[in-house]
């Protein structure tokens, strides 16, 4: 008995990871610069960074939503 749970438990995970295939959680950007030994066009380049990851989360939660969405209706 406790196998069968454990595998439908199982089961439903991976299933419920497939279901959200095609929104994929964007990676987050490597390590900050060190804000007192980088330079500016480091700096720069991590705000960037931070910026388009922020962007790239703002889509994914977009798509999670329009995906909840079309299972509703």
């Amino acid at each position: 008995m406790k196998m069968r749970a454990i595998t439908a438990i199982v089961a439903t995970a991976l299933l419920s990871a497939l279901s959200h295939a095609d929104c994929v959680y964007p990676r987050a950007p490597g390590s900050a610069p060190d804000g007192l030994t980088a330079t500016e066009q480091e700096m720069l380049e991590g705000m960037q960074a931070v910026k388009d990851y922020n962007e790239r989360v703002t889509q994914y939660l977009e798509c999670l939503e329009k995906e909840t969405n079309e299972r509703i209706e």
